[in-house]
């Protein structure tokens, strides 16, 4: 394990290089020798640029950007605060084209959609809406790839999910996977066809299926789960070839949900989440140090799981450091993978000692 650099928090990779978020502001960094170049300011206020210089603000106050997407070799499209920007990474350009729905902050990641057939060419997210009491419909949303012409595809009535975790474009079936949560009757893998005309559900109804991340095999899929209220497993799901329907089979427990993993060539990583009892509401769940039913460790671990054999492994944890898990963000790693350097990035947040640190792990370190 080497540290690349501390307190860049990656975004998105172009070309070898990691788009990454630093004190407030936006970097081009070079992973082999650590140099940042800068790009621009992140969209917020003076002071709170000041206040990304204090680890413990930055966390508090939510300054880094949450999540991007490459848009081409020169542009990126970033969530923050309740907006998506376009950046030229060229020259620094930032601009606001697009703000959400009421009640939304950022979605939890947009997506790509390329190549896919009965799909237009397009950036596209789920609606992650605070949602507690159900009234409001959750809806896709998508934007050409040339222009900010952004719009509504899909939307699943009030009351039938929470909200929506992930959209998981698959060449491989022409079609793009919806995420949803997060009681049980909310969460399932939907199925979407012709620009999301046609959206059918592949399984629901249960915590197994409440999920953020889905990735294709030969013959099914590999998937954790994310709920803080049950026990969380990744699964492979695969047709039962006697009556051809979908059966899930537990490949490793995990000691925490995940909201972050990412696929090599051959495995998929999986972040475990350290967070608290979602059933503690109110002022006193920013301040709970409580954990989840669902969530079995102090420790954010990072998991790998072989695609052709389904073999797992633990690669290495990080305890959760001591301030409260909502107030200052839950422990975990996200994860982005780098196959032209044969390594991944991985950023623990919320634990001891590595907190804020990009560190890479090449992949013969995951074997």
């Amino acid at each position: 394990m080497r540290l690349v650099a501390k307190r860049h928090r990656p975004l998105v990779v172009i070309n070898d290089k990691v788009i990454t978020c630093h004190f407030g502001k936006i970097y081009l960094l070079d992973v082999e020798s650590g140099k940042a170049e800068f790009i621009c300011k992140l969209p917020v206020s003076n002071i709170k640029i000041v206040l990304s210089r204090f680890r413990f603000f930055e966390r508090l106050l939510r300054i880094e950007a949450r999540t991007a997407v490459a848009l081409d070799d020169t542009h990126i499209l970033l969530s923050m605060d309740g907006k998506t920007y376009c950046i030229d990474i060229t020259n620094g350009k930032t601009e606001c084209e697009y703000s959400y729905r009421n009640s939304m902050s950022n979605p939890r990641r947009m997506c790509r959609i390329e190549g896919i057939e009965g799909f237009d060419n397009c950036i596209a997210y789920g609606e992650y809406l605070l949602n507690s009491k159900r009234t409001k419909p959750s809806g896709i949303f998508v934007r050409s790839l040339d222009k900010a012409d952004w719009k509504m595809v899909f939307e699943f009535p009030a009351g039938e999910i929470r909200h929506i975790h992930s959209l998981v474009p698959s060449k491989k079936s022409n079609c793009v996977y919806i995420l949803t949560g997060d009681l049980d009757s909310e969460s399932g893998i939907w199925e979407a066809k012709d620009n999301f005309e046609t959206v059918t559900p592949i399984v629901k109804g249960s915590q197994m299926y409440r999920s953020g991340s889905l990735y294709e095999t030969d013959e099914g899929f590999i998937y954790p789960t994310d709920t803080a209220l049950e026990q969380n497993y990744i699964y492979y799901l695969e047709k039962d070839k006697t009556n051809n329907s979908l059966v899930s089979k537990v490949v490793t427990d995990m000691d925490g949900s995940c909201v972050s993993s990412v696929q090599t060539a051959d495995k998929v990583l999986v972040s475990t989440t350290v967070e608290a009892d979602e059933s503690i509401r109110g002022w006193k769940s920013w301040i709970n140090m409580k954990k989840g039913p669902g969530i079995k460790s102090d420790y954010a671990q990072l998991l790998s799981v072989d695609k052709a054999t389904l073999k797992s492994k633990k690669i290495i944890q990080f305890k959760k450091d001591f301030l409260p898990y909502k107030l200052f963000q839950y422990g975990h790693i996200k994860i982005y993978d780098l196959p032209s350097k044969h390594a991944v990035l991985i950023y623990p947040i919320g634990v001891k000692k590595y907190d804020g640190n990009l560190l890479e792990l090449k992949y013969g370190e995951l074997e």
